[in-house]
């Protein structure tokens, strides 16, 4: 990190108290108010070209010319523009450059409410900073920093704040100081009281806004008293600790030999690190001007295209204009040469008009036709929808009653489904018992879909078995318990033919419907 001369930091230079227009001043501040390669505090980098673009601004310039350019005691939290009641101190001058990368500029303290408010600060010896105030866009450069664009930068004055934005914008003071009988709080107590009403207000204002505390100190002077008592009385007691800290200063000492060995080892590191720093400052610094020629050349390829798009369509226009200008010539020539044949042109005219005239006649007449015809098609039309209509009408009676219809073959059908069911579950019971078994025997041995001659073939088949089983010369009790194997058919199942709800003959009959 570079040393910092005292060139380099804000001073107040109280033996100043004109101005170099010869007018009364307050104080002068001087030392940087601008860096161009170290970054603000907010992580933006002021480029050189930037603040070169600002001091060649046509307004600026104009501020120099009426005397300077204005600032206040901090920045404004609601606008940019300056305000002349808050006005503290005015820069007469352009800045100057110093080895540094910084520019270091003169501030005049005004005899102003602010302004007195920045003297009596620097008297008192607080270190204020000097902080840019303005609007604008920015962007990230090659070196991976935030950039202020130049282009878009909007500069409105220098402002004396508490904390500024470069570090090193900083102000001590030089040349005079306040007595050890002049604190701080007397001294604004005091330049409060020589103000007047509309002063002191804006004052108050601005040290509110500061947050500075510039309330009575008698109680200060209160402590100062007792503490001092309290001092003389343990005298003693310092010089035992005296001898102590004599002691332990020798032990430090030797550490801070050791420790100065190290530290110059820090200091060789540390200096081949600024070299590398600054070549490498150097490079972002080429670079940076690279991308800005690049930026003005691609600004100037654009500017070129825009000229060339404009010289093309003047040269598309002034083309447009010689073919117009040779067909009007063209025009002008076939005239001079027709000008015998307009007396026939104007006979034959005379005659097409007459031929037109007959045409229109008969346009006329087949309009009324058509006319005509249109009327009867309209007719027509208004007869074929009222056709429609009632064939709509006869279309929903139909099909309302067909409707009806269908719902009662409907109902009829489901009424011979049931009698159909209870007839064969009747005639099924009817032939358990007469063989002496139970309808599910039945039941379960036929198929999903049945008839009449199916159930008599069950009946017969269980009928020849209770007849053979009764002659067989041994028992068939049901006490014994027989296990078999059961494996299902790999056969593929029949197929069925019928349905569920179909109505064969053999219902019909069943139920004496014919």
């Amino acid at each position: 990190m570079p040393e910092i001369k005292k060139n380099e930091e804000l001073s107040l230079d109280d033996s100043v108290k004109t101005s170099k227009s010869g007018n009364p001043i307050l104080g002068r501040l001087q030392g940087p108010c601008a860096d161009f390669l170290q970054p603000t505090r907010n992580g933006r980098k002021y480029d050189e070209s930037l603040w070169e673009k600002v001091f060649k601004d046509p307004i600026v310039l104009e501020y120099f010319k009426c005397g300077g350019i204005p600032g206040e005691l901090d920045h404004p939290a609601d606008r940019t523009e300056t305000c002349s009641e808050k006005i503290a101190i005015m820069m007469p001058e352009p800045p100057k450059k110093n080895s540094n990368g910084q520019l270091i500029a003169t501030f005049d303290i005004l005899d102003t409410p602010n302004g007195r408010i920045t003297y009596t600060l620097a008297k008192y010896g607080y270190k204020l900073g000097i902080s840019s105030r303005g609007s604008g866009d920015t962007y990230i450069g090659l070196d991976n920093t935030e950039h202020v664009d130049e282009d878009s930068y909007d500069f409105q004055a220098f402002d004396v704040v508490l904390l500024p934005a470069v570090k090193s914008a900083r102000m001590s003071l030089i040349d005079e100081s306040f007595g050890n009988n002049m604190t701080f709080k007397r001294a604004i107590n005091e330049a409060l009281e020589k103000s007047n009403d509309n002063d002191k207000k804006i004052m108050q204002e601005t040290l509110h806004n500061l947050k500075i505390d510039y309330s009575s100190e008698k109680s200060n002077n209160i402590d100062e008293s007792v503490s001092n008592i309290e001092a003389s009385n343990t005298g003693s007691e310092l010089v035992m600790d005296l001898q102590e800290a004599l002691k332990k200063n020798k032990d430090l000492e030797k550490q801070i030999a050791g420790l100065k060995d190290e530290l110059s080892v820090c200091y060789a590191k540390d200096a081949k690190f600024n070299d590398l720093s600054d070549k490498y400052r150097s490079t972002i610094s080429k670079l940076s001007e690279s991308l800005k020629s690049e930026k003005a050349l691609r600004r100037r390829i654009s500017t070129l295209e825009q000229k060339v798009n404009d010289s093309n369509a003047d040269l598309d226009e002034r083309s447009k204009e010689i073919n117009r200008l040779t067909e009007q010539v063209n025009k002008l020539r076939e005239r001079d040469s027709n000008k015998r044949n307009l007396t026939e042109d104007l006979i034959k005219k005379d005659v097409d008009i007459k031929s037109l005239r007959e045409k229109l006649g008969k346009l006329n007449k087949n309009l009324e036709n058509s006319e005509k015809i249109r009327e009867n098609l309209e007719e027509k039309n208004s007869v074929l929808e009222e056709e429609l209509a009632s064939l709509n009408k006869d279309n929903a009676i139909k099909y309302a009653q067909y409707t009806e219809k269908l719902n009662k073959e409907k109902s009829i059908t489901e009424k011979y489904k049931k009698i159909a069911k209870r007839a064969i579950e009747k005639y099924i019971g009817i032939q358990a018992l007469r063989l002496g078994v139970s309808s599910s025997d039945i039941t379960n041995r036929l198929s999903e879909n049945y008839s009449f001659d199916d159930i008599d073939k069950v009946c017969e088949n269980l009928r020849n078995y209770n007849i053979n089983m009764s002659k067989l010369p041994f028992s068939t009790s049901n006490s014994v318990v027989s296990k078999v194997k059961l494996t299902e058919s790999k056969n593929d199942l029949p197929i069925q033919k019928g349905y569920d709800d179909e109505v064969d003959e053999g219902l019909l009959a069943l139920a004496n419907i014919n």
